[in-house]
This record gives C-alpha cells, structure tokens and sequence, in this order.
C-alpha cells in the first residue's frame, strides 16, 4: 500500500518509530500502517480503557489510532 498523509497520527509517532524501526529491513514501507496488512487481527494483550482486545483490519487500527489525534 503506499503511503499516504499520516500527520493525524502525529501524537503516537513515537509507538509508530519504535515498531517501524524494530522491524528494520524486514518489510517494506516507510511509516508502520504501510506494512500493516488490511487483513491483520491485532490482538491486544493489555486492557485499555476505549481499546477493543481484538482489532479486525488496517483501517479499523487506523482508525483506533484517531483517538490519540486532537480533531
């Protein structure tokens, strides 16, 4: 998928570096929701308060994620 304007994601950037550069050379993509297939079950592990413990596609993370942008 190719990058698009990610700058609502600004405020969790720093989530978003960490796991972007861990991931190093092993997949393809500059910014974390590029490598994020639109098939992904993202389970979370932890309760937070808002969160669902398991996230069904790319666009439903992303759009988990808006909560940590001012709109």
């Amino acid at each position: 998928m190719p990058s698009a304007d990610y700058a609502v994601y600004a405020p969790a950037r720093p989530y978003f570096d960490l796991v972007r550069g861990a991931l190093g050379d092993l997949v393809d993509g500059a910014h974390f929701f590029d490598i994020v297939d639109e098939r992904i079950d993202d389970e979370v592990r932890y309760a937070f308060p808002g969160w669902p413990r398991v996230i069904h596609g790319r666009s439903a993370l992303m759009e988990q994620f808006l909560a940590y942008s001012p709109i």
